[in-house]
This record gives structure tokens, C-alpha cells and sequence, in this order.
């Protein structure tokens, strides 16, 4: 082994091997995902709808202490403390919108198009799954029901990783997401299909496991994302 090699090592820390499990994990269950049909998909959901209304003060205490923390810094803008809320009407309208999301056609497997290049040769564009997302996004509790739930629906494994503010409210609402899973193993549901992280360390290994990770979404400002592109060579897709 050479002297390089050996300093190379020598420098990984125990956070990177860790989400180097975390992405491996992640690669093996978007393979489970890529051919789960939509009734399971779609069961998946239901049961995570119910369980989000039956843990639903559960996550609100959660939030509540995200706010209590939110209260006590005064560089937090107003606007960032009020997305950070989730109240009734919030939460009513992640229980309805994953019902919506269940409604949706499967996004899989759909023919986008169909042409004959000789006599017995055609040619077919069919929609797949992309593989393992990894989406950076705001701190609004709310947004990892909303895109967690997308990327079960579209066959896709994911990393989610929010808001440090609302760190309480999405480590509460990913264990009601891996209670579903875990729930729904029995249809060939991977559990590590949804995962969280929470420290920028983590997003910053995250960057170099271009072996498993297929895209990252990065919710945020310009340099947020400007950041991002510079320190990874996996694909970044900007979301205004």
C-alpha cells in the first residue's frame, strides 16, 4: 500500500464511513424501488398517511422544541421562524396531499415514445427511475412529508437532508417514515428507501459518493447550489 494511499485513509472519519453505508444502503434499496409496482408503492403511502395522523402530536412536541430553540436566536429572520411552524392547517394538508400523491398516475413504465425503425425493429423511450435522490431543502418540516412521498411514488430511494432549525421536526417525521417502511417490508419495500441526515459534515461526504448517489437537488440560495456543484462530480439539478 503506498504512503498516499495510507494518508488518504488515514484522513476518513468515522462520519464519512458512515454515509458511505448510508449511500450504500441507499443504491441497494433504489434497485428494490426501480421494480416495486404501484399498488405497493401506493401502500407504502397509505400507511404512512395513517401513521403521520396518529403521530401527530408527537411531531408537533417535536416542532415545538424547534421553535423554543428558533425563539432564542435572534439572527433567525421572522419569515424563517414562521415556515419553521407547523400548525393544524399545515398538517392537514400533508395528511390530504399524500392522498393526492397516491392518486397520481405511476410515473414508471410510461411509453413517452413508440417508432418503428425497420420491419420488425422499433424503438421505445420508456420513464424510469432516476435511482438515489439526495435533496437539500429548506427549514419547513413539511417539505421532507412532501418530497419523500414523490420520491416513493416515482420508484426512487432518497437522502433528505433539512433545515438544521427543524432538526426535532424531521428526525420525527422520518421515524414515522421508517415506521411505514418497515411496516410494508413484506411487499419488498427496502426500509432504507427514505433516510436523513442533519449535519453539514455529512452533506460534505455526501459529495464524494458519486458511486451511489445519481442526483442531487439542492432547495435553496444561488450559493447554496454554486457550492454544491463546485465540491461534487455528481449531477445537481437547480430547483428555483
Amino acid at each position: 500500500m503506498t504512503d498516499s494511499l495510507m494518508q488518504e485513509l488515514s484522513h476518513q472519519t468515522e462520519d464519512d464511513l458512515t454515509i458511505e453505508k448510508i449511500a450504500q444502503n441507499a443504491k441497494k434499496a433504489a434497485f428494490q424501488m426501480a421494480s416495486l409496482s404501484t399498488e405497493s408503492k401506493n401502500e407504502v403511502l397509505r400507511v404512512f398517511q395513517k401513521l403521520l395522523a396518529e403521530n401527530k402530536e408527537a411531531i408537533y412536541a417535536a416542532n415545538h422544541q424547534d421553535n423554543v430553540s428558533a425563539s432564542q436566536k435572534p439572527q433567525y429572520s421572522a419569515a424563517l421562524k414562521k415556515r419553521l411552524e407547523l400548525n393544524d392547517s399545515k398538517f392537514s394538508s400533508l395528511v390530504e396531499g399524500l392522498e393526492t400523491v397516491i392518486s397520481l398516475p405511476d410515473p414508471v413504465g410510461q411509453i413517452t415514445l413508440a417508432r418503428e425503425l425497420d420491419k420488425g425493429l422499433n424503438l421505445y423511450r420508456v420513464t424510469s427511475p432516476i435511482g438515489v435522490l439526495c435533496v437539500i431543502f429548506e427549514a419547513r418540516p413539511e417539505a421532507g412529508v412532501q418530497i419523500g412521498s414523490l420520491a416513493i411514488k416515482s420508484g426512487n430511494a432518497i437522502i433528505l437532508k433539512g433545515g438544521s432549525e427543524a432538526a426535532t421536526s424531521n428526525q420525527a417525521i422520518y421515524k414515522v417514515f421508517r415506521q411505514a417502511l418497515e411496516q410494508c417490508a413484506h411487499l419488498g419495500v427496502p426500509v432504507d428507501a427514505v433516510q436523513l441526515i442533519s449535519t453539514r459534515q455529512q452533506v460534505h461526504s455526501l459529495l464524494s459518493q458519486q458511486r451511489y448517489i445519481d442526483l442531487i437537488i439542492p432547495r435553496g440560495s444561488n450559493e447554496l447550489v454554486r457550492s454544491i456543484q463546485e465540491q461534487t462530480r455528481i449531477p445537481v439539478l437547480c430547483v428555483d
